[in-house]
C-alpha cells in the first residue's frame, strides 16, 4: 500500500502540511476537551487587544461583519490506528484574529501553543456525475477571515458544537456549515468524510477538509448560494470538473486559491485517482 507522500507538502507554497490524512468516518475523529488556557504573555494579549481596535474601526467603516464568539482551538493531535484523536481548548475570535490571522509572522517568536489555532472544518462540494464537479468557494471581500480567497465551504468549531456532555461532532459541525453556505438540507448531502487535518501555513490554523456529495446538478447547487445580500460571504462559486487532468491543472494554475483547498484537492485527488497522480502532482509543483 503506497503511504500518503505529506512531508513533500511542507515544502510547496501553494499547499497546506497534511497533519493527518484520512478519511477517517464519523466515529474516526474524537475531541478530547482540556480546560487549559492557551500559553500567553502581557506583550501578546496588548497585541491582541490593538489588534481588534484597529479590526473593528475597518469593519465600521467596510461593512464587514465582525464580532468576538466563543471558538475551540486544537491544542494537539494523534493518530492511534485509525482513529485521529484532537485534545482541544477555549480560545475567541478576538485572540483568533489577534494571532492566526493578522499576526502570524510572530509564529517563531512566541511560539505555536500562543497562538489561538481555532479548528476550521469546511468541504469540498462533489456534485454531479459522469464526469462530477468540485467546488468551491470565492470568498467576498467583505469577510474578515481570507477575503477575496477561494476556499472550501465552512466554517469553525465553536461553542455551540460542544454538547451538554462535553462532545463535539465534527461531522455535524460541518454539516451545518455547508447546508447554510450552500442553502441546501442535510437530506441533499448523500456522503460525508472527513479526509484529513491540514495547516495553512500562511495562518498556522488547523483545518478538518471534509468531501461532502450532494445528489443535485452543478447548476442546481451554484443557483443555491447566496452571491447578491449584503451579508453574502462570496461572490461566486469556483467549478472544476472532476478528472485527473483538470483537478491536477487547477492545483498547478489557480491564483488566489487558499493552501488548505489546494491540499483538499490533493487528498480527493489521491483517492479518487490514484497514488501515482498525486505523486506526478507533487512533481509539478516542486
Amino acid at each position: 500500500m503506497s503511504v500518503f507522500p505529506a512531508h513533500r507538502f511542507e515544502r510547496i507554497a501553494r499547499l497546506a502540511n497534511i497533519d493527518a490524512v484520512g478519511p477517517f468516518d464519523r466515529g474516526g475523529v474524537k475531541l478530547r476537551w482540556d480546560d487549559t488556557p492557551r500559553r500567553t504573555t502581557d506583550a501578546l494579549e496588548s497585541l491582541i487587544d490593538d489588534t481588534w481596535v484597529r479590526e473593528r474601526a475597518l469593519a465600521d467603516q467596510s461593512g464587514a461583519v465582525l464580532f468576538n464568539g466563543d471558538l475551540i482551538r486544537l491544542v494537539d493531535h494523534e493518530l492511534v490506528r485509525n482513529e485521529l484523536l484532537i485534545d482541544v481548548g477555549p480560545t475567541d475570535y478576538k485572540s483568533f484574529l489577534g494571532t492566526n490571522l493578522r499576526n502570524s509572522h510572530l509564529i517563531e517568536d512566541v511560539g505555536r501553543d500562543a497562538f489561538a489555532n481555532a479548528i476550521g472544518v469546511s468541504a469540498l462540494i462533489v456534485c454531479g456525475d459522469d464526469p462530477a464537479t468540485v467546488l468551491l468557494g470565492h470568498r467576498s471581500a467583505k469577510v474578515v477571515d481570507q477575503p477575496g480567497t477561494i476556499h472550501t465551504f465552512g466554517g469553525a468549531l465553536d461553542a455551540s458544537d460542544r454538547d451538554r456532555d462535553g462532545n463535539i461532532d465534527v461531522y455535524a459541525a460541518v454539516m451545518r456549515e455547508i447546508c447554510e453556505e450552500l442553502a441546501i438540507a442535510a437530506g441533499e448531502v448523500v456522503g460525508l468524510e472527513c479526509l484529513g487535518l491540514v495547516c495553512d501555513r500562511t495562518i498556522w490554523q488547523p483545518e478538518l477538509v471534509f468531501e461532502a456529495r450532494v445528489k443535485m446538478c452543478v447548476d442546481e447547487v451554484v443557483s443555491r448560494v447566496d452571491i447578491s445580500s449584503e451579508s453574502a460571504e462570496h461572490i461566486g462559486v469556483e467549478t472544476i470538473v472532476d478528472l485527473p487532468a483538470d483537478v491536477a491543472s487547477y492545483v498547478i494554475t489557480s491564483a488566489g486559491t487558499t493552501p488548505v483547498a489546494c491540499s483538499a484537492l490533493c487528498l480527493h485527488g489521491w483517492r479518487k485517482f490514484g497514488p501515482q497522480w498525486c505523486e506526478d502532482l507533487l512533481e509539478q509543483l516542486s
